[in-house]
């Protein structure tokens, strides 16, 4: 709830910078170099429509925003850094995708962000919530998540909820955090 929270306050401001014509400082405000980001979302189908707001961070640099055209196309220039994280909001659905690596000077197309990319970012958002610093958005890509967490994570999703904010996800994400990490006693 907390983390949902954070998450609209952030929107919030960057909505309003983006309002009052400070969006260029959101959308390449450090710039080093011509590193691109090109990808899609998948959204939920039987949400309303909504336009995709997405929010990249990457660990220590700027937030960058951008909204998707009509068939959930996206894409930044002038990212910083080797790894990114991705998050799309479309009505109360979160979706996410973690990224690396980034090729410095290229374009690197990310693919879709989807309820399999999105399960793996909970696994990783709930690992650092548990034992702080000791997962990155470079280890996302690597987390081979269960498939049976993936079509949760796509059920949550598809009755327009937010599965960052599940209980039923958030339980079941600590659950596999624990056995990966050794601590099932908890």
């Amino acid at each position: 709830m907390r983390a949902t929270f954070g998450f609209f306050i952030v929107v919030g401001i960057l909505v309003v910078l983006g309002i009052s014509g400070c969006g260029g400082v959101l959308q390449g405000g450090y710039p080093k170099g011509d590193t691109k980001i090109t990808g899609r979302v998948l959204p939920p189908e039987n949400c309303a429509p909504c336009p995709l707001f997405v929010i990249l961070y990457d660990e220590g640099g700027p937030l960058f925003t951008a909204l998707t055209d009509t068939e959930g196309r996206f894409s930044f220039s002038q990212v910083p850094g080797s790894a990114a994280l991705l998050y799309v909001r479309c009505g109360l659905v979160t979706m996410a995708k973690g990224v690396y690596p980034l090729n410095e000077g290229e374009v690197n197309d990310v693919g879709f962000i989807d309820a399999f990319s999105t399960a793996q970012v909970v696994i990783y958002e709930v690992a650092k919530e548990k034992y702080p610093g000791t997962v990155f958005i470079r280890d996302i890509p690597n987390f081979l998540v269960p498939q049976n967490f993936v079509h949760l994570v796509e059920e949550t999703i598809s009755r327009c909820e937010d599965p960052f904010s599940s209980p039923l996800v958030r339980s079941e994400a600590f659950r596999y955090i624990d056995v990966w990490f050794g601590n099932s006693s908890e």
